[in-house]
């Protein structure tokens, strides 16, 4: 019983990743918080490609990370070590302190 209890938890706990995944349409270009998370470069935004399963951030440098999900909000910086937090469809916190932002509409 506890067996299937737990193959029940990790299967609804996967079935709330792939969610997330196609819940958030993180595409597109995002705003850093301030120059230290803008690489002192306060022209060039950072942004989001999402597509399928995949997720990709470039930052204001150009530098650019593939993610992978780790959980229904959260996303793994495969490159720079770092993880994502999806606040909301306009807020992303990272756990290096940087927050990205945009002004968030339907259809975005």
């Amino acid at each position: 019983m506890k067996k299937i209890a737990l193959l029940a938890f990790l299967s609804l706990l996967a079935t709330e990743t792939a969610n997330a995944q196609n819940q958030y349409g993180l595409s597109g270009e995002w705003v850093a918080a301030n120059e230290r998370c803008n690489c002192g470069n306060m022209v060039r935004k950072p942004s989001i490609y999402q597509g399928g399963d995949g997720v990709t951030f470039t930052n204001p440098c150009g530098d650019s990370s593939p993610g992978v999900w780790v959980g229904p909000r959260t996303i793994q910086s495969v490159v720079w070590g770092i993880n994502a937090t999806v606040v909301n469809m306009s807020l992303i916190r990272w756990t290096n302190g940087c927050a990205w932002s945009r002004e968030w509409r339907p259809g975005y």
